[in-house]
């Protein structure tokens, strides 16, 4: 029985050497057919591919360039009317146009 368990054990080391060496063997063998690797003019021109957007796409992306452009100022208008009150001080201005709310009234 115990040289049974030898043969097994045998056997199941040889798989895994010959697992193993095919392992290592295709993993060297591969770079030996792979293609030559690209001159450095061709590596440049291919860096270089640019695909210029037809004009029916840049028209339908002005609307939204123009929100862009124009949400900054939008932004910044939006907090500074928030930081300066301006709600209270146009509401004063309706209510009492002639008196002009000084500083220290605030």
């Amino acid at each position: 029985m115990s040289t049974a368990r030898g043969k097994v054990r045998i056997h199941r080391a040889a798989v895994t050497a010959a697992t193993l060496a095919f392992v290592a063997l295709s993993s060297f063998s591969a770079p030996a057919f792979a293609d030559p690797p690209l001159s450095p003019d061709e590596v440049r021109a291919e860096r270089r591919i640019r695909e210029d957007r037809p004009l029916w796409r840049e028209a339908l992306a002005l609307p939204d360039d123009l929100l862009l452009m124009l949400a900054w100022p939008l932004k910044h208008a939006l907090f500074w009317a928030e930081g300066e009150r301006l709600d209270r001080r146009v509401g004063d201005l309706f209510v009492n146009p002639f008196h002009r709310r000084t500083e220290d009234q605030e």
